[in-house]
This record gives structure tokens, C-alpha cells and sequence, in this order.
């Protein structure tokens, strides 16, 4: 799909809970609907954890939004599995 604007947030979500792992949520809307989601794009992670926790306004971007494998309560979520914004791809 196609976004008019996205934001990535890298934070530690379980920092409260002892869990060090940092994570990379991606912030859009879609039709006028909020998303944040968590993103299963392998290179969109690496370059976004390379750098420090914080907020990265993307600008436009396509993204492919997937399913998880059902979890043992049998719901699967929706991640962004695969992200390409201008923010880091160039001209």
C-alpha cells in the first residue's frame, strides 16, 4: 500500500519487564485509520536499530502488510513485513 507519510519508533518495549531487545514499530495511517505495527523487514531493522532509540519520520512510503502464524491463543497480528520509504532509499 501505498503511504502518504510514515514514522518509525525504535524503543525497548519491555524495558519495565527486564527484556533488553529493542524493536522497531512503524506509524502510519491508512484511510484515515491509525496503525502502529511492528515490522518483520529484516533490512528496514537493521538500519533503523542501528542507530539511537527514538522517533524517524520516514516522509512516503510503500508498505506490504502481512500476518503472523496464529499464537497459541490462535490470533495472528498484522506486521509491516516489508517497508520502502524514500527516508533511506534516495532519488
Amino acid at each position: 500500500m501505498r503511504l502518504t507519510s510514515a514514522t518509525a519508533r525504535v524503543f525497548v518495549p519491555g524495558a519495565a519487564f527486564g527484556n533488553p531487545k529493542r524493536r522497531v514499530q512503524i506509524q502510519f495511517a491508512h484511510h484515515g485509520v491509525p496503525y502502529n505495527l511492528w515490522t518483520s523487514d529484516p533490512l528496514v531493522e537493521r538500519h533503523l536499530l542501528a542507530g539511537p532509540d527514538g522517533v524517524y519520520e520516514l516522509g512516503p512510503a510503500y508498505a506490504a502488510v502481512s500476518l503472523t502464524e496464529p499464537h497459541d491463543d490462535g490470533f495472528c497480528h498484522k506486521v509491516v513485513a516489508t517497508l520502502l520509504a524514500d527516508a533511506w532509499m534516495g532519488p
